[in-house]
């Protein structure tokens, strides 16, 4: 019989990887309109481009999560570049420390006419 503790970290693995193939899916979807924006991104996932990138890349380096999510060469060749891209993109006044987290002292972006898509205009 497996003990609580062992348990409880096996439960957490299974939520990573739950959350990496999330991550994966959410990503293939984009990957069609070039990735998703900052502001699809947060209203997902709660998280900035950057800390987006870095758990895409982590989902897309974790071999069970593509399993699961049956992703293929050209899809994790492809994510990896819109990781890129996210990385490259950023938030006003969000920095990267030096221990590879980000900061952002402004809190949530402001979504602009060219992050708005055609489901902003329904809440209008």
């Amino acid at each position: 019989m497996f003990s609580s503790r062992n348990r409880s970290s096996r439960d957490q693995g299974s939520d990573e990887v739950r959350s990496a193939v999330d991550i994966l899916n959410f990503a293939s979807r984009w990957i069609p309109y070039g990735g998703a924006d900052s502001y699809e991104i947060f209203t997902t996932f709660g998280l900035s481009p950057v800390q987006f990138a870095r758990k895409l890349r982590r989902a897309a380096d974790s071999a069970e999560a593509r399993r699961r999510a049956d992703f293929s060469h050209d899809d994790h060749a492809r994510v990896l570049e819109q990781a890129d891209r996210l990385d490259a993109m950023g938030w006003p006044g969000e920095t990267t420390l030096s221990d590879g987290a980000t900061a952002n002292p402004q809190g949530t972006p402001p979504v602009t006419s060219a992050q708005a898509g055609p489901e902003d205009d329904r809440r209008r």
